[in-house]
């Protein structure tokens, strides 16, 4: 399993929304990529992306990767991240796995709802969040809160 940028994971997010005809924004891509990162940390003790998620008021979010992105605001996102190193390589089938399984669970969901699910209390981003900053949401707070809400078989 290898580390990625934020645009390689955000553009397998992509793909597999455009092979379903599916509309992704800004927070919905951020959010998929928290919730692999998650599963990345708990399943196998490493991160996902390079980048570090920052607390911002609608939930964790990439930098790199909000600026890649920015110009679409709450609109769906109609491209591949440009700049990047394009997707997951094809032969890093654990990477590619955690990543359709958050497509599958979390597909249905608007982004305000998945922003919802990183809000409830004692979450790394509650715990992290203060008005007008940005601060870092630190990989081992995130796998402490996952640890126990992510199985072996998800």
């Amino acid at each position: 399993m290898k580390i990625y940028s934020s645009k390689a994971i955000a553009n397998e997010f992509i793909s597999l929304a455009k092979y379903e005809n599916k509309q992704l924004t800004q927070m919905h891509i951020h959010k998929l990529i928290y919730f692999a990162h998650a599963i990345s940390l708990v399943l196998h003790k490493q991160a996902l992306v390079q980048e570090e998620f920052r607390a911002w008021p609608f939930g964790p979010v990439l930098v790199d990767l909000y600026r890649e992105f920015k110009d679409f605001g709450k609109n769906p996102i109609d491209r591949y991240a440009k700049g990047s190193k394009g997707m997951v390589e094809p032969s890093d089938s654990e990477t590619l796995e955690i990543i359709k399984k958050v497509w599958e669970e979390f597909k249905e969901y608007e982004g305000w709802q998945l922003s919802q699910f990183t809000h409830v209390n004692n979450s790394p981003w509650k715990n992290n969040f203060e008005e007008g900053q940005s601060n870092t949401i630190p990989n081992e707070e995130i796998y402490e809160f996952y640890k126990d809400k992510v199985s072996i078989d998800e």
